[in-house]
């Protein structure tokens, strides 16, 4: 499934082979990731939890105050 470990690593490893693309986290649950998008004020958030919506971390990861 999309959130076995191989399967993580295997998307971590795709993206990576950009060199404009920089994996700054990854979190397994959906408090986890929101504590890093308030810490690591990613570009760019790509979201598949199991046991969290998606949709819930998105609208709260839109709370997260944006500093220039």
């Amino acid at each position: 499934t999309d959130d076995h470990p191989a399967f993580i690593d295997a998307a971590v490893h795709f993206l990576s082979v950009d060199p404009d693309v920089e994996i700054v986290g990854q979190a397994l649950s959906g408090q986890e990731a929101l504590e890093q998008i308030t810490l690591l004020r990613p570009d760019l958030v790509l979201v598949n939890l199991a046991g969290s919506s998606p949709y819930q971390v998105g609208k709260r990861a839109l709370l997260v105050p944006v500093t220039p």
